[in-house]
This record gives C-alpha cells, structure tokens and sequence, in this order.
C-alpha cells in the first residue's frame, strides 16, 4: 500500500470523525455516512486497504454510540453490495453460528414486545449480531492477502488503536464535565464518568471504557513482545496513554484481564524457544516504571484508585455484588430460554447482567449466548493453533495482538457490558477480525 493512500484514507476519516464530534446531529451524521460510504466505495472498489483503514477510523467514531446503525457497519455494507461473493470466504464454523444464532434470534420474536420497538430490536440485531457474526469478518477476510507484517501492524496501530486513545484523551483533557450526581465517586473529583467534547458525549464509565482499554493496551504490549516488530515507539506511547486512563478510570477488572492476556501471549511467544533478554525486560521495565511513576500521579488519582482496590478486592463488595447479580441472571434465563428481546436492563429483576454472554442469552435465546460464546473461543483457539503451526508466527506481532485482544474480550465479557458502547464494541470486535485473518498469512515477510 503506497503510503500517500494509507495517509489519505486515515485523515479522511478521522475528518468524518472529527466533524461529527462538533456536528452532533446524529441523524445528519448517518447521512453523512452513507453518502461517504457509497462514494468511497465507488472510487476505492480495486483499492481493499484503504476501505479498510477508512471503515477502521469510523469504528472508533464517539457517534456510534448514539447513531441507530454503527458508522462503520453501514460502511461495510455498501463494500458488501459491490463484493457478495466474500460470503464465500466464511469458514463452516462461522456459518453453523450464524444459523443457531438466527435461529435463536427467530425464536425470540414472540417476546419482543417486552424489551422495546421493533426498530430497537433490529437496530440491535444489526449491531450485536450481522456486524460481528457477519459483516466485519467478511470485510476484514481482505486481510489474508496482505503479505507485509509491518504493512499490517501499520494499519492496526493507525486505523484502530490510536484513533479511540486520541479521542479518550482528548475528551478526559479538554471535555466538559458532564454531572451525574449520584455517582458514588464524585467527591474524588475524576472519575465523573461523562464528558462533553464538541456536541458528543464521552462515556468513560469504568465498567464501558475498561475492555476496550485493556484490548488497545495489550494489542500494543504485543508489539513489544514479538520478536520483530517496528513502530515500537509509538506502542509505548499508547500504552503510556492507556495506563493514564485506566487511573484516572479505575477500572480494576479490565486491568487484570489487559494483565493476564499479556502473560498469555508472553509465554506463548517464548514457546519452544529461547526467550530474548529484550521480551523479559520490556515485562520488568514496565513494571518499574508503573511502581516509580506512582508516586508522581496527582493525589486524587491515588486516593481513587486506592479506593476502587480496596472496593474489589477487600471489601468484596463488588465481587459480592456481581455473583450475585449472576444467579440472579442465569435464573431468569432459565426461566426464559427463548430470549424476550434485547435490553441490556432485566426490568423485573431491576439489574444489569454484568456479563455479555449472559445479555445475549436473556435478549435473543440461550442459543444465541452460546453461539457468541463458542465464536470468541473459536477465534481465540484458531489463532493459538495458527502459531503453533510454525514457530515463526510467534514474531507476528499481528497473531499476538490478536490473541491478545481476543483473550481481553473473553475475559472482560463475564465481567462487563462491551454491548453497553458501540463505539467500543466495533473498534474491539474490528481489531481482534482484522487480527485473526492478518495473522493467517501462509509466510512471513516483514518488508511488503
């Protein structure tokens, strides 16, 4: 991909980004989008990478989270009228989910009446179901002819990683805040979990922005455990940036998981070989640094963090809490097998789930639950077995970052609602599709 085009598709989009952000009407917006989509697609149909980089920037546009369709969904969808036959490319797997998921969905129609509109629930559907089951895969499919690991890593980092760190920055640094006077952590001053940038609000609730956080940060520590890998400068950058917001956010749970992904991938990387003293102190020099820089972080952000420690893993408050907001859930699923439409809320029960699997089950069958269970740990399973395939994959640092993002969202997804932000599900769901088949390249080559 020659550079002026990548250049061109990433700051067409990040414009689009930008001036729906001070445009604000969601409705203009998804005009707006659909006219790009349509006109890009015509003049980009022989050019694949950079439909990619752009339907990538739109991923992390803040407006999904208030659009009726993500941004980047309808995107793919005009690329899909001018490409049908990549349906082709879905794997057997991928098709047997697809059928008991819309199945299950089928199923659960009788109830709908419970949770909302019929628009809500196929907007819903659009979303939570075609767009990670169908479209995003087949979109990304492109991917296994691109050859050049750093052609790859340059798009990962460019088109879905930096764009969501500069927009969180952005609205923490320069946002105003938005009040919500019954959080409990208000009196700290930071964790005030809404901010206004522009005509958009930002939510960088703990229990939203704390996946994508952890998948953006471990995608990035991959780059440094891969045994060759460039734009590692950029990669510590956006991990200093994504350790900054998990502080100032508190998100302890997605901590563990963005933690226990890397260990993950660190000692899948060292399998059967010999582990360079380089991968063993990018561990400890980070480790270092998060102990020495603690002592620097304002005073507000210590005492908040401290707090939100003790509130997990002390007090077991919030362990407590969620256990039993399980039981709760998996009795009600029970007693709906079928599904009775999407609402992340459960209304009788006057809870959120607080697990993803769970809302897929309640909303549209407890088939639908499993289906998106087994295609997180397909990918996941398919991507380690890719590795193992050769030794020298564990230099691909796109097959680490993806088993690491993959890992992040199968983890956080017993934990937290990702279906709680579209923003962040499509930039999550994006990086660990355009991963996996990036990484199922039959040789290495590092230079195109």
């Amino acid at each position: 991909m020659r550079e002026i085009d990548f250049l061109l598709a990433f700051l067409l989009g990040m414009l689009f980004n930008i001036g729906s952000i001070y445009y604000g009407n969601y409705v203009g917006v998804m005009l707006a989008a659909i006219i790009l989509s349509a006109i890009m697609n015509v003049l980009w149909v022989k050019k694949p990478i950079n439909l990619i980089v752009l339907a990538s920037v739109l991923a992390a546009n803040p407006a999904n989270l208030s659009t009726s369709i993500s941004l980047n969904l309808i995107f793919i969808a005009f690329w899909f009228i001018f490409h049908m036959e990549a349906i082709r490319t879905l794997s057997t797997w991928s098709l047997w989910v697809l059928f008991g998921a819309f199945l299950s969905v089928f199923t659960s129609v009788v109830n709908w009446q419970t949770s909302g509109t019929i628009f809500t629930q196929l907007a819903a559907i659009t979303n939570y179901l075609i767009g990670p089951l169908l479209l995003i895969p087949l979109f990304y499919s492109q991917m296994k002819k691109v050859h050049s690991v750093t052609s790859n890593a340059k798009a990962l980092l460019w088109a879905l990683v930096i764009p969501s760190i500069i927009y969180l920055l952005s609205a923490h640094t320069f946002g105003d805040i938005v009040i919500d006077f019954t959080s409990l952590f208000q009196q700290y001053g930071i964790n005030v979990t809404i901010y206004r940038l522009g005509n958009v609000n930002f939510h960088l609730t703990r229990t939203q922005v704390g996946i994508p956080l952890a998948a953006l940060s471990s995608v990035c520590v991959s780059f440094l455990i891969a045994h060759k890998s460039e734009y590692r400068i950029v990669a510590i950058c956006c991990i200093g940036a994504c350790i900054y917001l998990f502080l100032v956010t508190g998100s302890w749970g997605s901590i563990l998981a963005a933690m226990l992904s890397v260990i993950f991938v660190f000692l899948l990387s060292s399998f059967g070989v010999r582990v360079p003293l380089r991968q063993s102190l990018v561990i400890v020099s980070f480790v270092s640094a998060g102990l020495i820089g603690w002592e620097y972080l304002p005073e507000t952000i210590q005492r908040y963090f401290t707090w939100r420690f003790e509130q997990s893993f002390v007090t077991e408050m919030t362990v407590f809490d969620r256990i039993q907001i399980w039981q709760l859930s998996l009795s009600y699923l029970a007693d709906n097998l079928i599904g009775r439409g999407w609402d992340l809320w459960i209304a009788p029960l006057g809870i959120y789930p607080h697990n993803d699997y769970l809302v897929y089950g309640i909303s549209f069958g407890v088939i639908c639950g499993l289906m998106y269970l087994l295609t997180i740990v397909q990918i996941l399973i398919l991507n380690i077995k890719n590795g193992k395939n050769q030794t020298l994959r564990w230099s691909d640092p796109i097959l680490l970052a993806g088993i690491a993002a993959t890992s992040v969202l199968f983890i956080n997804s017993f934990f937290d609602h990702l279906t709680a932000n579209r923003w962040y599900y499509n930039v999550v769901w994006s990086i660990v599709w355009f991963c996996y088949y990036a990484g199922q390249r039959r040789r290495i080559n590092y230079h195109g």
